[in-house]
């Protein structure tokens, strides 16, 4: 007996290995991800924004155009999900009834899913707030719908999905010991699907394991569901029979409702008095569209694709330019090595330092190079404006 429970601990363990060197390998990825991504989604936005500006009397291209923008902010939420799961960037959490976010999900599955699929929805009333990122919730019940909805492929099929509230007064041996007391928000998420057996259910969330064919799953979604919500202090339990279809309950603790504080109107942007910018980014795309962007604010922007380039261009000129703002991911030369270079001549320009993950960067060195702020990718009209308008504001960078 003891051999043998020797010999499980050690494939237990080696079990847990393989998932490790599989989230760090994610982990690894998600940084390029964040990067090349948040790229595009800055050109799409910006672009988008550009666009809108100088068709301001044509309502219905404005309507396409803000569609573009919210499905695009939308998917840099997916990008800052994956951040999160592999650990390179906090949720941000806030008070939140999910039952809003429920039904913006379902609305948008409505008009992919085929008709061979029946959709139920069912919301409680009175559902207490849960302390969550909405954008990560978003997709968990995505994932989850289109895991369901592949399960009915070819075959006519329901797909259920709901929110409850639960109260948990003690401990119950039907639920997993990592389900304390306490009041829940439950969702599920059922399908009539083909199922899972015993096999399949222990590895569905090991990242990059997937029973879809290739090109139809990246084996991700199960295991970012997982992350989210171990993240938000949830739990998950999945139920599933072969044949008789599967259904996923998720337990996150429930909050008191915060006063619902209204969100101030955005500030005018600012207009410039033709100060020099030196933009920095190995993005061509993005660096035009910010040159574009920067001289609509009434400011003389010059942009470079090198960092080594714009280190010899500052050399040249030292006091040519008001403020720096530059790309963190760059080859040769990171906007960290840049700004500290910059700082050997110059040490008392603001500098910006753009990047879409921020969580990788060490707070002792943002104070000792004086970056002045940080600015979240995808670059956006506003928040590049207002990131400006600080900077040259200000007496000297923080």
């Amino acid at each position: 007996t003891e051999r043998k429970q020797s010999e499980q601990a050690k494939e237990e363990m080696e079990v847990q290995l393989r998932q490790a060197q599989k989230l760090e390998a994610l982990g690894t990825l998600a940084g390029g991800i964040a990067h090349d991504f948040n790229n595009i989604l800055g050109a799409i936005i910006m672009s988008t924004e550009l666009a809108k500006i100088e068709n301001l009397e044509n309502a219905d291209l404005q309507y396409t155009l803000q569609q573009i923008l919210d499905s695009s902010h939308r998917a840099a939420g997916l990008v800052r999900q994956i951040l999160t799961f592999s650990r390179q960037q906090r949720p941000e959490r806030r008070s939140t009834q999910l039952a809003p976010v429920l039904v913006e999900v379902m609305k948008l599955l409505r008009s992919t899913l085929p008709a061979t699929i029946e959709i139920q929805t069912e919301i409680a009333g009175d559902l207490p707030d849960v302390l969550v990122d909405p954008t990560h919730l978003h997709q968990v019940i995505l994932n989850l719908c289109a895991n369901a909805a592949h399960a009915m492929k070819g075959v006519h099929g329901r797909l259920s999905v709901g929110l409850t509230s639960l109260r948990l007064l003690s401990d119950s041996p039907m639920l997993p010991r990592s389900l304390k007391p306490g009041h829940y928000v439950v969702l599920k998420v059922g399908d009539t699907g083909h199922g899972m057996d015993a096999a399949t259910l222990k590895r569905i969330y090991e990242p990059f394991f997937t029973t879809k064919p290739p090109g139809e799953g990246t084996g991700l979604g199960l295991a970012v569901v997982h992350g989210i919500v171990q993240e938000h202090d949830g739990v998950v339990l999945v139920e599933s029979k072969l044949g008789l279809g599967t259904v996923f309950t998720i337990y996150l603790p429930a909050v008191d409702p915060q006063p619902v504080v209204p969100l101030p109107e955005p500030p005018p942007l600012p207009v410039g008095r033709g100060e020099r910018i030196m933009f920095v980014d190995d993005e061509p795309a993005l660096a035009r569209l910010a040159v574009q962007t920067m001289l609509r604010l009434g400011f003389e922007p010059t942009a470079f694709v090198s960092s080594e380039e714009a280190w010899l261009a500052m050399q040249r000129e030292p006091l040519a330019y008001s403020l720096v703002v530059t790309d963190l991911t760059m080859p040769v030369m990171t906007g960290v090595d840049l700004a500290r270079k910059i700082r050997t001549i110059l040490p008392l320009i603001p500098i910006l330092l753009v990047t879409g993950y921020s969580g990788v960067l060490n707070p002792e060195t943002l104070s000792e190079l004086r970056i002045f702020e940080l600015v979240q990718k995808p670059l956006d009209y506003q928040a590049l404006a207002s990131a400006i308008n600080r900077a040259l504001a200000s007496n000297q960078p923080r």
